[in-house]
């Protein structure tokens, strides 16, 4: 049997240069480790107090984006351990729209940072209510709470105010509940989130703020999910997987419960808790709006609920309470509505969604890109080439809008999709004119430079060979439609025309669906793993292998 410790030994005696090589094998192994276990603290609010106190702003790190390795093996466990538990693979559909919604969340966070840190250190700088030490830990604590009891009021209003819950909804939208739930949040609940915590800045040091409005959100991660059960009297002082699932149940007895993020003491204290009584059924108690456009999902019920309730309400108070009372309030109703409006559900009953059939490979072109824009996200948007620059942030921005939209179509099987997939795939090549080659001259040593070139030539490629592939589907979708003979109806119904190849001509085995369930599993792994290579990256001790100088990621 081989003995790993000898033949390390071994290796490091055999000459100067090995033993050079062992040891920084060694201290790669331990950096790796000990970030690794570092980040996956973070997920939990495990986090040193000393290590989180920050004397200026721009020294807190942006945590939201180090933790995607951590956050992408999350994802992948949890599948594994539904698969175990015979509960159904959450849809790949629904993964990439959260994942997509997360990027969109964060780039915009940091578009607002420069705002609200103006907000934040002019109140603090002329207003403040007492002056508290930012590198002590009783301020530390202080701020968490204080952050913990405006998150608990921020999360209710987006409930229970009607034009703020039309945002919110696509948060709850969602029929299943897994991690990339945590991500599902729109632009206009990041404002909310953003400047409601501008009254604190009048007591809390702006870094601390920072720190905790982050930490607030990254807790949550673990929350979003249906594998963990009841975890005891633990239940009784923090948020747990099991107390929010209350929270997205559309039982009558799910609504409007569990608002807190880490701690459940507000909840208690005001009257919202609740806990899980019998099997929750997941979403909102409208109708799921049938399409998988993720700009549409965010901002339909603008329109379909909140205009049209505003335009029939008569006179200026029931059309001002029609925005700012409850999404269930009417004429003659309480500020909320009521409970008994809410109708029954069966959680036992089949999962209504907006289901149409994908083609597989749709499937696996979508993950395939998704990937490459999720990588390159969380290479470059930590960088100052993109936190501190306007320009390259929006770039980064409409550029992430857009793979939504394509993506959304070709989920859609929408005859468009060729069109918009192809002209986001040109707009790649202008992607990296701008960001990616810039980050490239900024940040990489001349070693590194080839490997990377090599890399980012077979993306490239890539995109190249998409652009090829969708101009083939759209020729032979409209060849298709050119030789058919349509009436009247069918040309009004086009825009719901679904090719073939979208159209499956048998319905999948459970054998099918299990290798189909391992291949995306084995995605998710791989994604891990090069997310975990680029994390490796940040170590002089790591990049040693490659012979290179550390990289500034």
């Amino acid at each position: 049997m081989i003995n790993i410790s000898e033949t390390l030994a071994t290796l490091a005696n055999s000459s100067p240069l090995a033993k050079t090589s062992v040891e920084h094998l060694h201290t790669c192994g331990q950096r790796l480790l000990d970030g690794g276990i570092e980040q996956l603290g973070w997920m939990f609010y495990l986090i040193s107090p000393n290590k989180s106190l920050f004397n200026t702003p721009h020294e807190v790190p942006n945590y939201e984006v180090q933790i995607f390795p951590i956050f992408t093996l999350f994802m992948v466990i949890e599948q594994i351990i539904r698969f175990f538990q015979r509960k159904r693979a959450s849809r790949v559909t629904d993964i990439l729209i959260n994942l997509g919604a997360g990027l969109l969340f964060v780039v915009a966070r940091v578009l607002l940072l420069g705002t609200v840190l103006s907000i934040f250190y002019f109140l603090y700088d002329n207003y403040r209510i007492v002056d508290l030490p930012p590198t002590c830990i009783s301020t530390w604590f202080l701020s968490l709470l204080l952050i913990e009891f405006v998150y608990y009021w921020v999360h209710r209003s987006l409930h229970e105010i009607n034009i703020f819950w039309a945002s919110h909804q696509f948060h709850h939208n969602a029929v299943d509940i897994d991690v990339s739930t945590t991500l599902r949040d729109t632009l206009i609940d990041l404002v909310i989130y953003e400047f409601f915590p501008i009254p604190l800045a009048l007591i809390i040091p702006p870094p601390i703020l920072l720190v905790h409005m982050q930490f607030s959100l990254i807790y949550q991660v673990w929350l979003h999910t249906e594998i963990v059960s009841h975890l005891g009297p633990l239940e009784y002082i923090i948020n747990t997987p099991r107390q929010h699932r209350v929270h997205h149940g559309k039982n009558p007895y799910c609504i409007d419960k569990n608002y807190g993020a880490l701690i459940m003491i507000w909840d208690r204290v005001f009257g919202t808790y609740q806990a899980e009584e019998e099997k929750i059924a997941f979403g909102t108690t409208a109708e799921p709006y049938k399409t998988f456009d993720s700009t549409t999902l965010q901002f339909y019920y603008y329109y379909d609920s909140v205009w049209t309730k505003f335009k029939q309400m008569q006179g200026f108070g029931n059309k001002m309470k029609a925005l700012f009372y409850g999404p269930g309030w009417a004429p003659g109703k309480p500020r909320c509505g009521l409970l008994s409006d809410i109708p029954d559900v069966d959680p036992f009953a089949p999962l209504e969604r907006y289901d149409p059939p994908i083609a597989t490979w749709k499937l696996l072109y979508c993950m395939v890109h998704g990937f490459l824009v999720a990588l390159g996200f969380y290479v470059v948007t930590d960088h100052p080439l993109i936190r501190y620059s306007h320009i390259n942030l929006m770039i980064l921005f409409i550029y992430i809008i857009l793979t939504l939209t394509a993506f959304g179509t070709i989920f859609d099987g929408r005859p468009m999709a060729p069109i918009v997939e192809t002209g986001r795939c040109i707009l790649f090549f202008l992607f990296d004119t701008y960001i990616v080659s810039s980050w490239m001259d900024s940040s990489l040593s001349p070693q590194f430079r080839g490997l990377t070139e090599s890399v980012f030539i077979i993306i490239r490629i890539l995109h190249f060979m998409s652009i090829v592939l969708w101009l083939m589907v759209w020729l032979n979708s409209t060849n298709k439609r050119c030789k058919e003979t349509h009436d009247k109806m069918s040309l009004m119904k086009e825009d719901k025309y679904i090719d073939s190849y979208t159209l499956e001509k048998n319905s999948p085995t459970q054998r099918g669906l299990v290798i189909r369930r391992m291949v995306f599993l084995s995605a998710g792994f791989f994604s891990f793993f090069a997310m975990f290579f680029v994390f490796s990256l940040r170590y002089d001790e790591c990049t040693h292998f490659l012979t290179l100088n550390k990289v500034d990621l």
